[in-house]
């Protein structure tokens, strides 16, 4: 049995009958050990990341668009084919808490620059609101949103790399 449920819980829930919630700080404390710890792991990833969406802003506005997509998608020596860990770390790295704060649209190149090489076709996508409000941007492979990012409520309006039907470039 932990040493958390002998010396602080009460004798009532010693047995895990009734278990009771964790302090709060000690949840904030295990989640900043546990992205500690994936940091330390992954740290050439980590770095990577952050290189990335350091030199970002900074190409975005000294080159098109497409060039830019062009030189990330460009296969790197080493990297991970491990969705989930890009997920998790770029999540962790880019958060709104995080001195990297970032929008989607920089979360999604960052991520498309780390996949793109390695797994496979993915389709970076940027889309409007309907009503016209606000826009967005996700990774698409094999037609499914990648990283949870949501496409609802949103018009394409441009694909990279685009699909060519006939003679205009789809949407």
């Amino acid at each position: 049995m932990s040493r958390w449920v002998t010396e602080v819980a009460p004798p009532a829930v010693a047995d895990g009958s009734a278990w009771p919630q964790r302090p709060r700080a000690e949840r904030v404390l295990r989640r900043w050990w546990a992205a500690w710890r994936l940091l330390r792991r992954h740290r050439y990833l980590a770095w990577k990341i952050v290189r990335l969406r350091l030199a970002l802003p900074r190409r975005f506005r000294q080159q098109p668009l497409e060039r830019l997509l062009d030189d990330l998608s460009v296969a790197r020596a080493r990297g991970t084919r491990d969705l989930a860990l890009i997920e998790r770390l770029t999540a962790l790295l880019l958060a709104g808490r995080s001195p990297l704060a970032t929008t989607c649209l920089f979360r999604a190149l960052v991520r498309y620059a780390l996949i793109a090489p390695l797994a496979g076709p993915v389709v970076l996508c940027l889309g409007l609101r309907r009503d016209g409000s606000g826009g967005h941007a996700w990774l698409e492979q094999g037609g499914q949103v990648l990283f949870g990012d949501s496409r609802q409520g949103y018009t394409v309006t441009y694909r990279y790399p685009r699909r060519h039907t006939g003679a205009f470039p789809a949407a």
